[in-house]
């Protein structure tokens, strides 16, 4: 089935930029973005970009991705109960109920792609700049870019010695957090910055069955940057960082059903029996609900600055997480089941990109990347005499763990040519070849001592093992013609192609011994996108956005889509309003 919705986005106050106020005294077009892995002006760069400074996203206490949902015009951030956050841009993106499913929008932190879903609640702490690009991305962005890319820089180290401290509490619910950083000039050429943060919140949701307020959250971060510059032409970056995540308790409920019978007869609801209270309060002896995250991201950036003005640029990377939870699953008042989760990701990365001079009729970029990663799933629902249609019941564990392993590689190439001072053309492609290798496995170890003939888990359970290989060979490409209104405005035309690869499916119900479907297609996204930016009358008024028409294959989505913004200074006031037509959910796989 396909379905076509026509959304929009027009606001007379943002497209959102870094340090909204002081853009006005120094001008849009001062606003530096790195979208298109050169340095350029916001208002004249060809894509629609949203950006966000570091101290606006202090300012505005935004210290999760997934609190920019009520600021970034076409992008919505979704989180399913057990933590996983999906994003889609204008209306498509992937489902966050499948862990294996990378995303549509990807994510970058400092240059590095960082695909897991659970990599979207690190924190947005000592950042630079943020930079949300709309659009297929795949050309300089890379891997599962089909409808965007996210990008995170980090702030560098200062040159002279200095930083910050700042802290809150909030009184009503007892949250508090406090970051700093300090610069550290080692000597003219070492200069060191050390940051961290840590937060915690004691929740904001009253569970009347345990009495405490759910969920509870406490995060911390530590980050070292030490920056060498042995010659002029060459700079290298280290970045340290390790990261925690805890959450108790849960704020999901299955309030109000709409058809009750049916849910009854599956066994989710008891027919009024017991009195319903949260689900994620009422564990007894199976245990509480949490989840527990932890991160290290070391990153090693070298860059080399030719005489001619051009740059060779040596992102090498590891970036690994491990995480584990557990919630009481079957929405009754009882613990009848409660899942645990784990998941293991390690990452290594390796890219290199050439960078022409800017200041050429013609130039370009070139460059490859080499990705190996490895991941775990280890999942277990422990069924507790969870009621099924009578006298049937569920009595036991079963366990579902999942690994994969994988080699992405890909050679991309842009080349830009400025007709003439005002015309410009860019044309770029990526080429890539990925092999994702998956293995499952369903068991049962115990029945917890329940072998009576009404025990589902004993009659129905089918265990089984399935292994195989994902091959994708994809090759994504942009083209882009734009031309300068003004020396602070442009309009453009883009057309491009971005993919993902395919993906595994990891879970599976009791009765089948292997999931079904094993394998999720690939996805390509098309899109044409005609737009206006720029500053006008003025530099009153400012424009940002286009028209965009896209068609996702694969989850077989259609949008035509009108992402505006428009900005006007009145001399008589300063006017903000902004309006959003309903955003469709994300389509799952």
């Amino acid at each position: 089935m396909k379905s076509k919705t026509v959304s929009g986005v027009v606001g007379l106050a943002a497209l959102w930029w870094p340090a909204f106020a002081h853009a006005q005294e120094t001008g849009l077009s001062d606003i530096v973005v790195t979208a298109q892995s050169r340095e350029s002006s916001l208002a004249t760069t060809p894509i629609p970009v949203s950006v966000m400074s570091g101290d606006e996203l202090a300012r505005q206490n935004i210290v999760e991705l997934r609190d920019l949902k009520a600021l970034a015009p076409g992008v919505t951030f979704n989180e399913s109960p057990i933590g996983l956050v999906a994003v889609s841009v204008r209306g498509v993106g992937s489902a966050s109920s499948n862990q294996l499913l990378e995303q549509s929008v990807g994510l970058f932190v400092d240059g590095v792609y960082h695909p897991r879903a659970r990599q979207l609640r690190d924190a947005l702490f000592d950042v630079e700049r943020l930079e949300i690009i709309k659009g297929s991305q795949g050309v300089l962005f890379g891997k599962n870019t089909s409808v965007g890319a996210i990008s995170i820089i980090s702030r560098r180290p200062g040159d002279s010695f200095g930083g910050y401290v700042s802290g809150g509490y909030e009184l009503e619910y007892g949250a508090a957090n406090a970051q700093g950083a300090l610069d550290i000039p080692l000597s003219d050429t070492v200069h060191v910055r050390m940051s961290g943060l840590y937060s915690n919140a004691k929740g904001w949701v009253e569970n009347r069955f345990t009495g405490r307020e759910d969920p509870r959250t406490e995060r911390w971060v530590l980050r070292s940057m030490i920056e060498f510059d042995p010659t002029d032409e060459l700079n290298i970056l280290l970045k340290l960082q390790a990261s925690g995540l805890r959450t108790d308790g849960i704020a999901f409920e299955f309030i109000q059903p709409d058809n009750p019978a049916v849910l009854v007869a599956a066994g989710v609801l008891d027919g009024g029996l017991l009195p319903f209270v949260t689900y994620n309060g009422a564990n007894g002896g199976a245990g509480n609900p949490y989840e527990k995250q932890t991160g290290y991201d070391p990153a090693l950036i070298i860059t080399y600055d030719f005489a001619n003005g051009g740059s060779l640029i040596s992102t090498t990377s590891y970036t690994n997480y491990d995480f584990e939870g557990a919630h009481d699953t079957d929405v009754t008042p009882q613990p009848y089941i409660f899942t645990q989760f784990g998941e293991k990701f390690r990452q290594y990365s390796q890219e290199f990109r050439y960078i022409s001079p800017a200041d050429k009729k013609i130039s370009y970029i070139i460059g490859g990347a080499y990705i190996h990663h490895t991941i775990s799933f280890p999942t277990a629902n422990n069924y507790r005499g969870f009621p099924a249609a009578p006298p049937f019941h569920l009595t036991g564990r079963v366990e579902n763990n999942f690994k994969q392993d994988g080699d992405a590689f890909s050679l991309f190439g842009q080349l830009s040519w400025e007709i003439n001072e005002r015309l410009r053309f860019d044309l770029g492609a990526r080429f890539g070849h990925e092999e994702k290798n998956g293995h499952f496995e369903k068991k049962r170890p115990d029945l917890f001592g329940d072998t009576s003939p009404t025990n589902l888990v004993r009659l129905a359970y089918q265990g089984g093992t399935r292994s195989d290989t994902i091959k994708d060979d994809t090759i994504d490409a942009a083209a882009t013609i734009s031309y300068n209104l003004t020396d602070s405005s442009v309009a453009y035309l883009n057309v491009g192609r971005g993919t993902k690869g395919g993906s595994f499916n990891n879970t599976t119900r009791l009765a089948q011994p292997t999931p079904n479907p094993w394998t999720l297609a690939p996805e390509k996204a098309d899109t044409i996108e005609v737009g206006i930016k720029g500053r006008f009358l003025d530099n009153r008024i400012y424009s940002g956005g286009g028209l965009n028409d896209s068609m996702l294959r694969g989850i077989e989505t259609r949008r035509g889509v009108a992402d505006l913004a428009l900005r006007a200074d009145l001399p008589w006031r300063q006017c903000r309003l902004s309006r959003s037509a309903p955003q469709s959910q994300p389509h799952s796989h």
